[in-house]
């Protein structure tokens, strides 16, 4: 899941919807698809910016 803000910023903000996970910090198992998702997801809308200008 992905949290999306367009809210009066010139830019958006992606940030991954996430937990503390204070069961597994420092473990190495954490998932990162939620993470990998945000970047791709700010990546892709970046371009379509660049494209528009």
């Amino acid at each position: 899941m992905i949290g999306l803000s367009l809210g009066g910023f010139p830019f958006p903000i992606c940030t991954p919807a996430h937990g503390t996970a204070y069961d597994i910090a420092g473990k190495g198992i954490a998932n990162m698809g939620a993470t990998r998702a945000a970047v791709q997801l700010a990546i892709a809308m970046a371009k379509r910016v660049e494209r528009a200008t």
